[in-house]
Order: C-alpha cells, then structure tokens, then sequence
C-alpha cells in the first residue's frame, strides 16, 4: 500500500472529481491541493509534470520511490496503489 498520496486539482475537472470517488471507493487516503483555491501551487505542479493538466496524482510508495500519473488511469492507479 502507498505511504502518500497527492492529487492536483481543479475544482472544474470532471476527472480529478473522478480520481478523488475511485480514491474514496478504495479506501485510499489522499492529501489534495486544489489550484483553483492554492494558485501557487500551480508553478510546483508545472515543475512536477512539465504541464498544468489536472488531475497530477503522486504516489510515494514505503520505500520512498515516487509514481505521477498524470490524468486518470484506473489500471496504472490500482497497480501503484496495490488495489
């Protein structure tokens, strides 16, 4: 299972609201930084993925390795995840 999980959104974007009810239907705990109500974080995620698509989702596994997906992908988020 992820140690962290982090989810870059915006409050207009039908799949990050997608990836946050998947998150929610697994049980799975997720820190969420929402650009529309944080706009500074937008240079971070910018720096993140080289774009300012939502959603971006970061997994840090137990080892301290590190997944971004970008968009939503529910088999690439599962196999991260462990779900």
């Amino acid at each position: 299972m992820a140690k962290d999980v982090t989810i870059y959104t915006s409050n207009t974007c039908a799949y990050c609201h997608a990836a946050k009810e998947y998150f929610k239907q697994k049980d799975v705990t997720y820190t969420e930084i929402n650009l529309d109500e944080q706009p500074e974080a937008r240079q971070q995620l910018v720096e993140l993925s080289g774009q300012m698509a939502v959603p971006v989702i970061l997994i840090t596994q137990e080892d301290g390795s590190r997944e971004m997906t970008v968009g939503f992908d529910m088999p690439k988020l599962a196999s991260a995840l462990g779900v």
